[in-house]
């Protein structure tokens, strides 16, 4: 599997909705690729700040997030 396969892949492999056989590449891939689980730890964060933000709207962000990060999000919202 390559880096841009792995992406490919990524949400699929996030909600559980891989093959066993396209899961074992996917995570034998993370075992050689650094770049590709720093993705991965990246995606889920963004995830969870994102279902946060979502489950309490009006609570305050951390200084760490990063503006542009916020904007995108609101411009993905639905209205």
């Amino acid at each position: 599997m390559t880096c841009n396969e792995f992406i490919d892949f990524l949400i699929d492999y996030y909600e559980g909705n891989l093959s066993e056989e396209r899961r074992r590449l996917f995570e034998e891939h993370m075992g050689v690729c650094p770049d590709c689980v720093a993705y991965l730890d990246s995606y889920k964060k963004t995830i969870n700040l994102v279902q946060e933000s979502m489950a309490n709207p009006n609570a305050e962000l951390d200084d760490d997030v990063p503006h542009e990060l916020v904007m995108a999000i609101l411009a993905a919202k639905p209205k």
